[in-house]
């Protein structure tokens, strides 16, 4: 028998709530940094963000379920100061070293970026931190399985 297919809309909630909670403190030092320029930047690529996970949760059910897992991890480990701060100061680093010019204020597109980056490397430390915690793959027979056609299974 195969497993129910995962609420569409839990999924989407479910993304909504992680986002929401791994926020509070890269959103405070984010603040900081952009109070001089990048701020545009940084709430369009919050609102990109949300919105591809609100897109591809649904989609990929047994991934956002092992990001889900670790970023849950990450969120409560955030008040920690390491993981966020880490991957923050990293992606401010790859974005000056990229732009050309003076160091000082953001631009919008390196606010953008700075965003992106940050969130990309926060979503690949909950998706290892999920399949360290939930197991590369409990079950790998399942994928190569394939459905029966005309009540004759395949092999």
């Amino acid at each position: 028998m195969s497993e129910p297919a995962p609420n569409r809309r839990a999924l989407q909630w479910g993304w909504l709530a992680l986002f929401a909670a791994n926020l509070p403190l890269p959103l405070f030092f984010a603040l900081d940094v952009t109070r001089e320029g990048g701020v545009i930047g940084m709430c369009a690529a919050l609102v990109l963000l949300w919105w591809c996970g609100h897109v591809l949760a649904p989609r990929v059910p047994k991934l956002s379920g092992t990001v889900a897992v670790g970023g849950v991890l990450l969120a409560f480990g955030q008040f920690v100061l390491v993981g966020h701060i880490v991957a923050g100061l990293a992606a401010m680093f790859v974005v000056e070293s990229l732009s050309p010019g003076e160091a000082g204020a953001l631009s919008e597109v390196q606010g953008f970026f700075v965003t992106v980056l940050t969130a990309g490397e926060l979503l690949l430390a909950a998706l290892a931190l999920g399949t360290v915690i939930l197991g590369f793959d409990q079950q790998p027979s399942e994928a190569a399985e394939e459905p029966a056609v005309n009540g004759v299974p395949n092999a």
